[in-house]
């Protein structure tokens, strides 16, 4: 298993490889790289092409196909009413 590079803006899609955003169903077709640079370097292009955009890099693990393996939503908490 290893670690990938992923990118995210800032609506929580995710770039895949014909440079466009997705919601992360197909995780095989994102883009992904085990370079650092190479994530960073794709996220200051797509930054100099559109300004307003917010982009993270995110480090996922692999399953055994090389797939990413994406973070989950963290679950609401409920806050108990108080009486």
């Amino acid at each position: 298993m290893t670690e990938v590079y992923l990118l995210q803006n800032n609506d929580g899609l995710f770039l895949n490889k014909h440079q466009e955003w997705v919601d992360g169903s197909d995780a095989s077709g994102l883009y992904k790289t085990t370079f650092k640079d190479d994530a960073i370097n794709t996220k200051v292009e797509l930054t100099v092409k559109n300004p307003q955009l917010r982009i993270k890099t995110l480090l996922c693990a692999t399953n055994d196909k090389g797939t990413p393996c994406l973070p989950t939503a963290p679950e609401p908490t409920e806050n108990p009413v108080q009486q």
